[in-house]
């Protein structure tokens, strides 16, 4: 239960248990599914503007289709059991089964304004009127079996150490799961070939395409797709910094808390 902006709480006889367990699926099957909208904003840019952008040796068309299918592929396997393709088999699915999902739970949280993303505040601006949660009142509440996997998640900064970059969604860009263990290059997959694929059709220096969502991975991400540059100096020659201590979502990872 997430409660904001309130300036008074009266909480009685709340029971508070069992986190869902059976959660087959990670974070990044609903980033992909989001981000399925933007991607076909930037496939009609592509066609439009002639751009015959080329994202992991692949078009933005192909990357689409490769997303469509291995998401039904993925839903036809979770609830009709077909046997799962070779394009998503470690996308997707949860890698941690009957261990919750890989995020941060918890039973009941009291935040001032704003959404419950952020680090711990070390203090409450008393003077603010819209900080809310002002006075709060709490009888029989029981919070047991909160439990989940939380996975951090290794993001990059942008240019000089500045921000973070992510995808259309507001979701990160996964460094450890798109680098090549053989010789640091670009492996990618069907998230991140999605979430930049979009991005290679943004030009912040035409108006009509500097944007698409949230997305804000560099043109130098995008070009190293078709190298085999390691990405480690890909981020050396941009001061690209790593970040740390954050979820898929780019959220603070504060642990499960009850």
């Amino acid at each position: 239960m997430f409660i904001k902006k309130y300036l008074e709480v009266d909480i009685d006889n709340v029971n508070c248990t069992n986190t869902n367990l059976d959660v087959p699926v990670q974070s990044n099957y609903a980033m992909a599914r989001f981000s399925k909208k933007p991607l076909i904003k930037a496939k009609k840019i592509n066609n439009d503007y002639n751009l015959n952008k080329i994202v992991n040796g692949k078009s933005i068309t192909k990357i689409y289709n490769e997303l469509e299918t291995s998401l039904k592929n993925t839903e036809d396997h979770i609830l009709y059991g077909k046997s799962i393709e070779k394009i998503n088999s470690e996308t997707f699915l949860n890698k941690f089964p009957n261990q919750g999902q890989d995020a941060n739970v918890y039973g009941l949280s009291f935040n001032v304004v704003g959404v419950l993303v952020g680090p711990f505040l070390p203090n409450r601006d008393c003077d603010n009127k819209e900080m809310g949660n002002k006075d709060i009142l709490l009888f029989n509440v029981k919070i047991t079996h909160i439990k989940s996997h939380p996975v951090e998640v290794l993001c990059i900064s942008e240019k000089n150490g500045i921000g973070i970059q992510k995808g259309s969604v507001g979701n990160a860009l996964n460094i450890n799961d798109i680098i090549s263990d053989y010789d640091g290059s670009y492996k990618g997959n069907i998230v991140s070939d999605t979430n930049i694929a979009i991005a290679s059709t943004i030009d912040k220096s035409n108006p009509n395409l500097s944007k698409n969502g949230t997305n804000n991975i560099d043109q130098e991400i995008v070009n190293c797709t078709n190298s085999n540059e390691p990405i480690k100096s890909v981020m050396d020659k941009n001061n690209f910094k790593y970040v740390y201590g954050k979820d898929s979502m780019i959220h603070e990872m504060k642990g499960s808390i009850g």
